[in-house]
């Protein structure tokens, strides 16, 4: 077997060629990947093809959690914290964009243009904001982040959640536009780090794990003690029905 099984040579360039793992290749939609290494040297195409293997590696786990994602059902309600997720989420994504157009030197674009047309949205947004309105791009913006890597929840299609959702969008986008707005005027703020994943709701303990927990507090002691144990026990038994 090859030291560097996805090492493959092309005519004279190297190429990493990464066959997909067979629990996901239904749903991948492609057999292999392949990607330039950029050299005729070996050495060197071994060097990259590490660094060039890991985001492979990479988008093949972050595939397999969608998936996993997707057998699940969806869920019902979303908590605060992952709301909160959501906002802060799409947030950095738009002050990211404004980094990146400002760091091209706005090309392609007009930066009084822009500073009128950033207006205008956000007087926009924050009149449906405040009547509790929600356009369709919103809607529309609002589905996109919850299939986001870093977000990834699924929620179900009449969740009482999705204005919820869209909200906090709507308010994501309001608070980066009064950041952008200050950096129009040189204003120096960082875009913070987008979060890694919400939190995940905790799972109700099962009547296995109420029977471990009545063994082990199934012990010795006082009555005072024993008293204690009963009503956890049996709080713990009602929180399961």
């Amino acid at each position: 077997m090859s030291k560097y099984p996805w090492l493959a040579l092309r005519g004279r360039t190297y190429y990493l060629r990464a066959p997909v793992p067979q629990d996901i290749l239904k749903t991948f939609g492609k057999a292999e990947i392949w990607r330039s290494l950029r050299t005729q040297e070996r050495r060197l195409a071994i060097e990259r093809l590490r660094a060039e293997s890991a985001v492979v590696v990479t988008a093949f786990d972050t595939h397999r959690r969608k998936q996993a994602r997707l057998a699940e059902p969806p869920l019902e309600e979303l908590t605060e914290p992952q709301l909160k997720a959501i906002e802060d989420a799409y947030f950095s994504h738009l002050l990211d964009e404004d980094d990146d157009i400002r760091e091209s030197g706005f090309e392609g674009r007009d930066f009084d243009e822009d500073a009128d047309w950033l207006d205008a949205l956000d007087e926009t947004n924050r009149a449906e904001f405040a009547r509790g309105q929600r356009s369709t791009f919103m809607l529309d913006e609002a589905q996109e982040v919850l299939s986001w890597e870093n977000v990834n929840l699924r929620l179900a299609d009449k969740s009482s959640s999705w204005p919820k959702v869209v909200r906090a969008i709507y308010a994501a986008t309001i608070k980066a536009n009064e950041i952008k707005r200050q950096r129009n005027t040189g204003a120096v703020i960082e875009t913070p780090q987008a979060p890694s994943r919400p939190p995940e709701i905790a799972a109700k303990p099962t009547l296995e794990d109420a029977k471990t927990f009545y063994i082990k507090e199934r012990v010795s002691g006082s009555d005072f003690a024993q008293k204690k144990r009963k009503v956890r026990i049996e709080a713990t038994i009602k929180d399961i029905e």
